[in-house]
C-alpha cells in the first residue's frame, strides 16, 4: 500500500470548516452581516484627538511619511510618552495612509477578534452554532464601555483591539495546553530552536502591547504552564519557557520606559500639593493606595456587573446539569473558564495600581471575561428541550435582533456627525484661504456613546482643521 500523504494544516482546516457546511454558511453570513454593520461605523467615524498627533513623528515634528519614519518616531516616543511603542507602531502605520485603509483593516481585525474569543471559548469543538459569534459581537457592542474608543478611534483600536488581538493570538498554543485530549509530538531539533526563538519574540511583542493585559498575560501563561505540568502531568517545552520570559522581557521594556518615570515624578510633585491628580503608575502615599483601592473596585463593579451577572447564570446553569456527574469532574472542565477569568480579574485588578482609570481601558478584562463564559458555555449540555431552545437559541436571537435594530440607530447618529465634521473642515478651508486667521469653529453636537467628539473633546481650532484637512499638513 502506498504512503498516504499528509493534508496541509489550511487544507485540513478548510475540510473540517465545510464537513458541517450548514455552519459554515451561517458562520459567514455571520460575518458579513456584522463586518458590514461594523465598517459602516469605521467609515462615519472621523480622525479624533490624539489621531491628529500621531500623524506626525514625536523626533522630528513631521508629518510621517514612510514605515522608516515610524522608528526614530517611536525612540522618542519612548522617551518622552510612555512604552506602548508596538501598539503605536500600529497607530502611526495606520495614520500614514487615507483613513479609507484603517476602515477596512479594523473591519478584519474587529472580525478576527470574534473568531478568537470564539476559538478559545471552545466554539469551534463539538456542537457549533454560529448564532455563538453573533452573540459576541452583539456583547462587546452592549458590554464594552467605550466601544468607540477601543474599536473605531483610530489610536485606541491600535492599542486596546490590536493589542487584545496580539495577546489572543500568542495564547493560541497555549490554550491547546488546557485540552485534556490534546497530544503533544516531539518536533525535531531544528523545528524545536524555531519554535522556541519565534515564541520568545512573540512574547516580547505580546507583552509589551498594553500594561493591564501584559501583567495579566505573565501570570495566566504561568498559571497555565503549572496546570499542564501538575494536573495533567506533561512535560513542559522549550518554546512554553522562552514564550513566557519572552513575555516578561516585553513587560518590563515596556514598563521601565524613561518616560513612565517622568509621568510617575511628575504627578508625585502635583500629589504634593492636592490630592487628586492624572495617572501614576505607583501610588505615592497610604491615601492614594486607599484612593486607588476604592476607585478601582468601584470602576470594576460598575463596568463588569453585566459580566458577572452573565457569569453566575451560566455557572449555574452548568452545575445544575448531570448532577450524577462526579465535582471534581465537573470543576476539571472548567480549568479553561477558571484561567481566563483569573485574566479578567488581574488585568483589571492592575488598576489598584493606577489613579486614572478611563472607560477605554476595561475592554481587555471583560473580552477575558467573555471568555471565560463563553467556556462554560460550550461545555454547557442543557436536559430540558424547552430549556435548550431558550438559552441557546432563543434569547441570542432576540439580542441579535435587537443588536442589529440599536445598529441602525448608532449609523444614523454617526453619519449625522459625518455631515456635520465634513460641512465644517470645507467651511474652515473656505475662511482660510479668505485671509482669516486665528479663528474658531463651532463644536460638533451628538450625545452618543460611540460618537467620538462626545467621548474624547473635540477639535474646534479653523486654522488647524483647514491646514491639516486642506493644507500643507494634507500631503
Amino acid at each position: 500500500m502506498g504512503e498516504v500523504k499528509r493534508k496541509s494544516r489550511p487544507r485540513a482546516f478548510l475540510d473540517w470548516f465545510l464537513s458541517d457546511r450548514l455552519f459554515a454558511l451561517r458562520l459567514l453570513i455571520t460575518l458579513a452581516v456584522t463586518g458590514t454593520v461594523f465598517y459602516c461605523f469605521n467609515y462615519l467615524t472621523p480622525l479624533a484627538a490624539d489621531d491628529y498627533w500621531y500623524t506626525r513623528s514625536f523626533a522630528t515634528g513631521e508629518r510621517i511619511t514612510s514605515v522608516k519614519d515610524i522608528f526614530p518616531s517611536l525612540y522618542a516616543h519612548y522617551f518622552q510618552m510612555n512604552g506602548r511603542v508596538v501598539t503605536h507602531f500600529l497607530a502611526q502605520l495606520f495614520l500614514m495612509f487615507d483613513k479609507q485603509v484603517f476602515n477596512l483593516i479594523n473591519t478584519a481585525g474587529f472580525l478576527l477578534l470574534g473568531l478568537l474569543m470564539g476559538w478559545h471559548s471552545g466554539f469551534f469543538r463539538g456542537k457549533k452554532r454560529a448564532i455563538r459569534f453573533g452573540l459576541i459581537y452583539a456583547l462587546l457592542y452592549w458590554i464594552v464601555p467605550a466601544f468607540a474608543e477601543d474599536f473605531l478611534w483610530v489610536d485606541g483600536a491600535s492599542n486596546y483591539l490590536y493589542g487584545i488581538l496580539i495577546i489572543l493570538i500568542y495564547l493560541i498554543p497555549f490554550r491547546r495546553l488546557l485540552e485534556e485530549s490534546h497530544v503533544q509530538k516531539a518536533p525535531h531539533f531544528f523545528r524545536k530552536c524555531i519554535l522556541a526563538l519565534g515564541n520568545l519574540v512573540f512574547g516580547v511583542i505580546a507583552g509589551a502591547t498594553n500594561e493591564n493585559t501584559g501583567a495579566a498575560l505573565i501570570f495566566v501563561t504561568a498559571l497555565i504552564l503549572v496546570i499542564h505540568k501538575l494536573l495533567y502531568h506533561r512535560g513542559l517545552r522549550a518554546w512554553m519557557l522562552t514564550g513566557w520570559v519572552g513575555s516578561v522581557a516585553g513587560f518590563l521594556f515596556m514598563l521601565l520606559a524613561p518616560s513612565n518615570a517622568l509621568r510617575i515624578s511628575g504627578v508625585a510633585l502635583t500629589n504634593a500639593a492636592e490630592p487628586g491628580g492624572a495617572f501614576s503608575l505607583i501610588p505615592h502615599s497610604l491615601f492614594r493606595v486607599l484612593q486607588s483601592v476604592v476607585s478601582a473596585l468601584s470602576s470594576i463593579l460598575c463596568y463588569h456587573l453585566p459580566v458577572f451577572l452573565l457569569f453566575a447564570v451560566v455557572l449555574m446553569l452548568y452545575f445544575r446539569q448531570n448532577e450524577q456527574e462526579p465535582r471534581q469532574t465537573k470543576w476539571r472542565r472548567l480549568v479553561p473558564c477558571i484561567v481566563f477569568f483569573t485574566a479578567s480579574a488581574l488585568s483589571a485588578g492592575a488598576f489598584v495600581v493606577s489613579v486614572s482609570s478611563p472607560e477605554r481601558v476595561w475592554s481587555g478584562s471583560i473580552i477575558f471575561a467573555l471568555i471565560s463564559i463563553g467556556c462554560v458555555v460550550s461545555i454547557l449540555e442543557l436536559d430540558c428541550k424547552l430549556e435548550r431552545l431558550t438559552i441557546q437559541t432563543i434569547l441570542p436571537a432576540i439580542i441579535v435582533v435587537c443588536t442589529l435594530a440599536s445598529c441602525v440607530n448608532t449609523a444614523w447618529e454617526l453619519n449625522k456627525v459625518y455631515v456635520q465634521h465634513n460641512d465644517r473642515i470645507e467651511r474652515a478651508i473656505a475662511r482660510k484661504e479668505a485671509g482669516e486667521e486665528n479663528f474658531t469653529m463651532e463644536p460638533i453636537n451628538s450625545v452618543s456613546r460611540f460618537c467620538l467628539f462626545e467621548t474624547l473633546g473635540d477639535t474646534t481650532s479653523g486654522d488647524f482643521l483647514a491646514d491639516f484637512y486642506g493644507g500643507k499638513d494634507s500631503q
